[in-house]
């Protein structure tokens, strides 16, 4: 059953031998090969087949509660590969040609049976949640993180095309998905901070993006879908009133070693922004009592208010032990009721 949920879900945001393609095993990323970025084995640029894989996170509460988290990631994403030697769009001819792999219209994109498969979906007891890039997120994509900080200097005229082709690009796939399918939550992936400060100032953001989460918003909104979350990494402080502005009321997954502290900013923003994470790793990997201060900490506060989805801040890394992982599970069942 869940094969044929992720299948369904695939192929409703790409199409695969068309002009969209898929990569990375454990998600759902619907992107771009590039020969420079994601060499084949044959020496042809040829479409890559996709996996899919469902993403479970079962520690949740609070009126954000779910029993099951299943994550479908509808990505449209360039593979990751150690091998880049240059970005995709690094002009303006790179730029025309990458336009043609993102045609909306694109025949086969959506399924024969939509509605046959939203029935299968609508029977189940956990949400589906749809993954999109945000603007930034994908805009580094083409270009890489250098190039695009300097065009948003020196070139802001094609800055804007880009965001617009995308912000319109996501609109129009997204929207017949929405018409088939009830989906609870849709989550805007940008990765737009450091440790310190954000990527870019958050006048940038407020210039160039914000009207695309405000219109992304209205759209996901009235389609009936309640969450719309950001994740970004990093420390993100100075970036949620801008989120809040734009209608956005999740955030994840509030990294703790960033400086985030989702304790003091429910106290500054209230029930405006749920979250999603915000417990810190690190305390995870030592185990024992430093685990269970870290809980505490996060959870005790914010858990009777609800909004709140208590999890790792982030993924979790290799130095957490299993026994060290299932005693933070327990800690964390026992606090939200399931033992």
């Amino acid at each position: 059953m869940k094969e044929s949920l992720a299948t369904f879900l695939y192929e409703m945001a790409c199409c695969e031998g068309a002009d969209i393609t898929c990569g990375q095993v454990g998600m759902l990323y619907a992107g771009i090969q590039h020969p420079l970025l994601h060499p084949p084995e044959n020496g042809s640029n040829t479409v890559l087949p996709g996996r899919r894989m469902p993403k479970l996170d079962l520690t949740c509460c609070g009126p954000l509660s779910w029993r099951h988290l299943v994550n479908w990631n509808l990505h449209i994403f360039l593979p990751k590969s150690s091998n880049l030697v240059s970005s995709p769009v690094e002009n303006r001819k790179d730029w025309r040609e990458m336009k043609k792999r993102f045609r909306p219209e694109t025949p086969g994109r959506y399924p024969e049976d939509p509605k046959t498969r939203s029935q299968v979906l609508e029977s189940q007891d956990y949400p589906i949640i749809l993954n999109i890039n945000g603007p930034f997120w994908q805009l580094r994509e083409w270009c890489g993180m250098e190039n695009l900080c300097m065009l948003m200097l020196d070139d802001s005229d094609w800055i804007e095309e880009m965001v617009n082709f995308w912000a319109n690009f996501v609109s129009e796939v997204m929207a017949p998905i929405q018409k088939q399918v009830k989906i609870d939550c849709i989550v805007i992936c940008e990765d737009m901070a450091y440790k310190t400060r954000s990527m870019i100032s958050p006048k940038m953001v407020r210039q160039i993006f914000l009207p695309v989460y405000q219109r992304w918003v209205l759209q996901i909104k009235k389609g009936g879908c309640p969450i719309v979350s950001l994740d970004s990494d990093g420390y993100v402080a100075e970036l949620i009133p801008l989120w809040i502005e734009a209608g956005i009321n999740c955030s994840e997954p509030m990294e703790v070693a960033a400086g985030n502290d989702i304790v003091s900013y429910r106290r500054i923003y209230g029930k405006e922004m749920a979250y999603r994470g915000g417990i810190d790793k690190r305390a995870i990997a030592k185990g024992g009592q430093v685990m269970e201060e870290e809980v505490m900490r996060v959870v005790s506060p914010l858990l009777e208010g609800g909004g709140f989805i208590p999890s790792c801040d982030h993924g979790v890394p290799p130095d957490i032990s299993w026994p060290n992982y299932v005693e933070y599970s327990r800690l964390l069942a026992k606090l939200t009721g399931w033992l």
